[in-house]
Parts: structure tokens; C-alpha cells; sequence
């Protein structure tokens, strides 16, 4: 149940979420809230895995 919840599941939502600015080494940039949702949603720009970015 708490994985559906808007404030605990996988949302930007998430009562924890902050927001990002993130620039790409193309100067492309995005802007979000959860980043941990973002890197899953854009893993095919990462250099490795979700885990990896979210740990350095």
C-alpha cells in the first residue's frame, strides 16, 4: 500500500523528494523533484546503473 501512496511510493511526489537541476555534458538540462525517480526514468543516459548514480 505504501508504494501507491503519492507521498512514499516512486512519485515526485515523495514527502522526502527534493528538487534538481541537472545539466548533461551536451548542456542540455533538466529539472526535477526525486531524483532517484529521474535517474530510473533516464537510466539510458547514465554511465552505469541507477544505483551506481544514486550512490556517488
Amino acid at each position: 500500500m505504501a508504494s501507491k501512496s503519492p507521498l512514499t511510493g516512486r512519485f515526485e511526489t515523495h514527502m522526502h523528494a527534493k528538487e534538481w537541476v541537472i545539466q548533461t555534458p551536451d548542456g542540455q538540462i533538466y529539472k526535477c523533484r526525486n531524483l532517484k525517480n529521474w535517474l530510473r526514468e533516464h537510466e539510458d543516459m547514465l554511465d552505469g546503473t541507477v544505483r551506481q548514480a544514486w550512490m556517488a
